[in-house]
């Protein structure tokens, strides 16, 4: 970890206009990782972990420290902030911002300003959703362990259950007036920080959350991963294991017609029962299509458009889109066709 800091410290070194003259500059930088914000009663209370780090012949001394503040402004708190710490405040290197429920469900309109506005800031780090726990209590499990960034990219990597949303990609959504977005969720779960599935339909009275399940689908739809994974039993406490990848999801319409299409290949990672390859084959579209369809009916019944089917047709049909935008979920039908290019390996 040291090495890591110092690295970091020096590459902050190449971008200062002043250079680091023996490090003096660096010295006076506290940088900040991550951030988390909570608003209430027209406060904003924002914690931070800080990389408070010094550089000497070469040899860096560094210690991760949590900072919080309130302010009625965003700018104020961190004004505050300054003032517990006496170092400038570096926002050019967060990675993770994790919201709480009431400041998502707040207007955004100053935070959105702030962090796309202040010169320093790059917008692409990613957002959180806290669920179940305080901004310290995630922040302090943070210090402790993996950074939540890494995290985040190790799970979409591995599980599909969540993905990288950006501020960046949050601000344009709200700039856009699109209340149907999703918020990967994060918790802390046996002492430890956990990714877990989705948040959605926001408000200061209630939260929603996707199943597990309907994360990946959710993922697999919007193209934010390219696998899945099927456990088809085949006797007892055996298993047939199915993975898809390089999968790809396409839509398209004929008026009230919505049909979803995906492609990729299909791995038979274990086949203890030997069963027939063009079987499991069948077995597993035949599954991914139902569970892709309730997945579907899900938001229709619901009337949520997590997937943002009615954009897709006011961009590739304005005309229907135009005469049915009311009520244009519930006259949909959907169909689901999923074709498969199948690599077996006998397990």
């Amino acid at each position: 970890m040291k090495r890591i800091i110092k690295i970091l410290l020096i590459g902050i070194c190449f971008t200062l206009t002043t250079g680091c003259s023996h490090y003096s500059e660096l010295n006076e930088l506290g940088i900040i990782e991550s951030i988390g914000i909570d608003y209430q009663e027209e406060t904003y209370k924002i914690g931070i972990n800080l990389i408070d780090a010094k550089i000497e012949n070469d040899e860096s001394d560094e210690k991760r420290v949590y900072l919080e503040a309130s302010g009625s402004s965003i700018d104020e708190v961190f004004t505050n902030l300054y003032l517990k710490t006496n170092k400038k405040l570096d926002l050019a290197h967060i990675k993770v911002l994790v919201g709480t429920k009431d400041f998502f469900a707040s207007d955004l309109t100053s935070p959105i300003h702030f962090f796309l506005t202040t010169k320093e800031v790059r917008p692409n780090f990613a957002v959180l959703y806290l669920k179940d726990a305080t901004i310290k209590e995630v922040l302090e499990k943070e210090l402790e362990n993996d950074s939540m960034y890494d995290l985040v990219l190790r799970n979409e990597q591995e599980y599909g259950i969540t993905s990288l949303l950006t501020f960046e990609e949050l601000a344009k959504n709200r700039m856009e007036n699109i209340s149907e977005f999703v918020l990967p969720v994060i918790k802390v779960e046996n002492e430890k920080l956990e990714l877990d599935s989705y948040a959605y339909s926001l408000s200061k009275e209630k939260e929603e959350f996707l199943t597990k399940d309907q994360a990946k689908l959710y993922n697999l739809l919007t193209n934010k991963t390219n696998h899945y994974t099927l456990n088809s039993p085949c006797l007892v406490e055996r298993f047939t294991t199915m993975i898809m990848d390089s999968a790809y999801t396409t839509f398209s319409n004929d008026l009230h017609q919505f049909k979803v299409s995906i492609t990729g290949n299909l791995k038979i990672q274990n086949n203890p029962c030997h069963l027939d390859k063009n079987d499991l084959l069948n077995t597993y579209q035949q599954a991914l299509s139902k569970d892709i369809k309730e997945f579907l009916t899900f938001q229709q019944e619901n009337n949520i458009d997590l997937i943002k089917i009615k954009d897709y047709i006011r961009r590739n049909d304005y005309s229907y889109y135009q005469k049915n935008k009311d009520n244009l979920l519930s006259q949909l039908d959907f169909t689901v066709s999923v074709n498969l290019s199948l690599i077996f390996k006998e397990g």
